[in-house]
């Protein structure tokens, strides 16, 4: 939704950039939440220290693979080369923090930090990402729908109780969050600012992404009530997300065709 806000060329410019730039840091905080969950809940034994010891662990992970990644991406390689590289790693990232039982985004977040800020043409691995963002995408939905196992979740009113808590507090934080980054003593901001919150609804890959993780980390009583709430509130926040950025966002009624 912000993406096609920001494409308009009519969006009030500071609180669209605010939206943009707040929504890459969005999954930021799941990530590291869900390793922790993997952590506490881990087959070796849980608890805090376990949770700590392993979100360490992911860290480490993560930086050694950021570190091999650096040592073959900082060599000149063509876009095709690039990304056969980029799955690979993510592959062999993924079996080996499964095989740990990590949370392999947390591990692959770490990774992507480590090239960010080592590898001079960090741009080109974003660009070969961003290009392949919806085929990427889609395989999320598919491995995360075979593996639905809806039977196994929680009654239809558990499930109705945990969705709207669960998007109620979605709302709430987004909204609240916005107020207070746009109130008093932040100029360039204009009345009514707190609705770019609304902007920030939408769910976008990484929720899928934590979904499919989830379901391999945890028991499937427990992860099919969360796959489902969660898919349900991924449907439910992309049928609106993109009409809310553009009603928070725009200045005046949309362009034609938008």
């Amino acid at each position: 939704g912000i993406r096609l806000v920001l494409a308009g060329g009519r969006a009030r410019p500071r609180l669209a950039h605010l939206a943009h730039f707040v929504s890459s840091l969005d999954p930021l905080l799941p990530l590291v939440l869900f390793a922790l969950a993997a952590g506490y809940t881990h087959a070796t034994g849980g608890g805090t220290l376990a949770a700590l010891i392993w979100l360490a662990a992911s860290l480490l992970t993560g930086l050694i693979m950021g570190l091999l990644f650096y040592s073959f991406a900082r060599h000149r390689h063509n876009e095709r080369e690039l990304t056969m590289m980029i799955i690979a790693f993510a592959v062999f990232s993924g079996g080996l923090a499964s095989c740990l039982g990590l949370s392999s985004l947390f591990t692959a977040a770490v990774t992507g930090a480590v090239l960010t800020n080592l590898v001079p043409a960090a741009e080109r691995v974003f660009r070969a990402l961003a290009a392949r963002e919806k085929p990427i995408l889609v395989l999320l939905l598919v491995l995360t729908g075979a593996d639905w196992r809806i039977g196994e979740a929680a009654g239809p009113e558990t499930v109705a109780c945990l969705l709207i808590v669960y998007l109620a507090a979605r709302i709430a934080a987004k909204t609240i969050t916005m107020a207070l980054s746009t109130g008093k003593g932040s100029a360039g901001f204009e009345p009514g600012a707190w609705r770019g919150g609304l902007a920030l609804l939408g769910e976008g890959g990484m929720s899928v992404a934590i979904l499919a993780n989830c379901q391999i980390l945890f028991k499937p009583d427990l992860s099919a009530t969360v796959v489902t709430v969660g898919l349900l509130a991924v449907i439910c926040m992309e049928l609106v997300s993109a009409r809310a950025a553009r009603s928070a966002l725009f200045t005046g009624n949309e362009p034609e065709g938008k």
